[in-house]
């Protein structure tokens, strides 16, 4: 018996106790070896990580398990190998710091590097294939195994011994399975707001990487995924953007692992499911200021939504309050497909992605591609601790009004922030986007203090901000000589989300410092224009982007109000208001009223 779904049979007592080796011990004799394959032995081994049984190009897969033991920080890479026909005999293994017992194992010398052989197949073919047995550290019976390879496992006295040894190094000493040592975390090995580095950032997002990343998993859907000649054949300076797609936030779906189809099954025109898992690390994507080398600000209606923009309100409340979340799309069809190789690990539990493909996808934002040749590993209870409590220093942070720990891009040497809000608003603390658009309560109509970016202004023309005012409604008046009023819509965005947001009437002339609407298409209205171009300029980046090699990127710290059109539907018709804001950059210049202290 080899699956570890099937029950254990128990020990036998079979013939003569077995010997085991430590790790350094069968290092050790495999370098004065001359053989080719080396000795073999038998030894006990606590589980550092592990691969996906993939394809060796045969007829056989191969499954990588890496080992460590009390002999020393030497680690064993054994490679499992199993006939397609047969991936059941492979070892199924649950968690880092599992204790595998290996019989038979070949270990040779790859350049200075260790190496396991360890072949498994049915039948009774003594000496030749291994055998191995699979503990949990955390089994309140430690001698009850999960997966046995053979149905008859040989027990004695000192099997006991080394199992209770093995199982008391790993749980006194932590360190034991910190597989994510210093040594381990390469180049490789990013964080999520290191995805994109600062100058491709500025190009685009272009290109594509395969990339190690540790992260939370979040929440997980499945979403409708066509394959088409268009999806297949894009480059990697495209955008990688499904035909089919779509979110279904209302009816989520976490538990469907295995209705998928399987690699190779799915027709030009069949529609299947495709798994996307949303993960975490608590830090903050960078942003994206160029589409096709022209600024984002020059989209004429906007850049469209990311994944994460289309989940529901209530989805979004689950979500911690900062750090950008990114999705990752199991690769569904094809010779690459992830799921039928893959577990998904379980939403809420932190895990080390090896070798996924990070590119760019909706609304300019960066999506992870796994696919089968990716790892999926467990990440070390101290590590997913330590990367907690930086993130419960972030939101320590923006409730003490700290603009370097709520969003870095917002100072030098990353970025600058542009404009300030009204004194009696500076003691508020800050909210994320993601905070704004999950908000829950009594009313919709609240106030935010929040840390932004422009992405695009709507008109895109300056000399349409301004249009004829309205004529006032009953009991009102006009104000006296303003027969304009601005009406601007602004695509705004954060580490956390976007939405839009006016700004209009007395908000944005106090906003622009006074300038005064007029009719900007007028000769009289034409110094008023240029100054609102370099305003716009300003915000969007344009103008720092045409001036720096390395420009900084432009942010707004600023008080969002949100309200509603539809009394019928408050919460379902909430809209943004950008008041109590006042833009401040050195260039630009006006004397005319709009102090910041101005107002109460």
């Amino acid at each position: 018996m080899a699956s570890g779904s099937a029950k254990a049979p128990g020990p036998q007592q079979t013939g003569r106790p077995y010997t085991y080796q430590t790790i350094a011990e069968l290092v050790s004799a495999a370098r004065a070896s001359e053989r080719r394959w080396g000795p073999r032995g038998n030894l006990y081994g606590v589980v550092v990580s592990w691969t996906a049984a993939l394809a060796t190009g045969g007829t056989d897969h191969k499954k990588t398990v890496v080992l460590k033991d009390l002999s020393g920080d030497t680690e064993l890479v054994v490679n499992f190998f199993a006939h397609e026909k047969e991936l059941e005999l492979m070892p199924a293994i649950q968690s880092v710091g599992d204790v595998m017992r290996l019989h038979r194992v070949g270990v040779s010398m790859y350049g200075q590097k260790p190496v396991g052989f360890a072949k498994m197949a049915k039948g009774n073919v003594k000496n030749a294939i291994t055998s191995f047995v699979l503990w949990r550290t955390d089994d309140d019976d430690g001698r009850q195994p999960y997966q046995v390879s053979s149905e008859r496992y040989s027990w004695h006295a000192n099997d006991a011994e080394q199992l209770k040894k093995v199982q008391s190094w790993v749980v006194k000493d932590d360190a034991a399975v910190a597989h994510l040592a210093p040594k381990e975390i390469d180049s490789h090995c990013v964080s999520i707001e290191d995805l994109t580095s600062r100058k491709r950032a500025q190009q685009g997002l272009k290109g594509a990487d395969y990339l190690d990343v540790v992260v939370k998993v979040l929440y997980q859907e499945r979403v409708d995924y066509e394959p088409s000649p268009e999806t297949q054949t894009q480059t990697q300076e495209e955008p990688l953007m499904p035909l089919g797609a779509q979110h279904n936030p209302a009816q989520p779906q976490q538990q469907l692992v295995g209705q998928v189809a399987q690699a190779g099954q799915a027709g030009p025109s069949q529609v299947v499911k495709m798994l996307v898992q949303y993960v975490w690390d608590g830090t903050d994507e960078t942003p994206c200021l160029y589409k096709d080398e022209e600024p984002l600000a020059k989209t004429p209606n906007g850049v469209g939504k990311a994944r994460v923009d289309s989940l529901s309100p209530e989805v979004l409340r689950t979500f911690p309050l900062l750090g950008s979340v990114v999705p990752v799309l199991w690769e569904a069809v094809g010779k690459h497909a992830a799921e039928p190789t893959h577990s998904p690990p379980a939403v809420g539990s932190w895990v080390k992605l090896r070798h996924v493909k990070s590119r760019v996808g909706r609304g300019y934002r960066r999506e992870l591609w796994l696919k089968n040749f990716s790892a999926i590993n467990p990440v070390p209870p101290r590590l997913a601790q330590d990367m907690e409590d930086d993130y419960s220093k972030r939101v320590d942070g923006a409730k003490r009004q700290n603009c370097s720990l709520s969003c870095r891009y917002s100072e030098p040497p990353l970025g600058k922030t542009l404009t300030t809000v009204y004194a009696s608003r500076r003691q508020m603390p800050f909210s994320s986007f993601r905070e704004v658009l999950a908000a829950t309560g009594m009313t919709p109509t609240m106030g935010y203090r929040c840390l932004a970016r422009v992405i695009t202004v709507i008109p895109t023309d300056v000399v349409n901000f301004c249009a004829q005012a309205p004529p006032p409604g009953p009991g009102k008046k006009r104000r006296a000589n303003v027969p304009f009023e601005y009406r601007i819509k602004v695509q705004l965005e954060d580490p956390t989300g976007r939405l839009w947001a006016w700004l209009g009437r007395s908000d944005a002339e106090r906003f622009f410092q006074g300038l005064p609407p007029c009719d900007l298409r007028s000769v009289q209205g034409a110094e008023t224009a240029k100054q609102l171009q370099e305003a716009v300029d300003l915000l969007t980046g344009v103008k720092e982007l045409k001036e720096n090699d390395r420009p900084l990127f432009p942010w707004m710290d600023l008080y969002l109000c949100s309200f509603y059109s539809d009394k019928a539907d408050p919460w379902g018709t909430r809209l943004f208001a950008i008041r109590d804001t006042i833009f401040t950059p050195p260039s630009f210049a006006t004397d005319q009223g709009g102090s910041p202290h101005g107002r109460a």
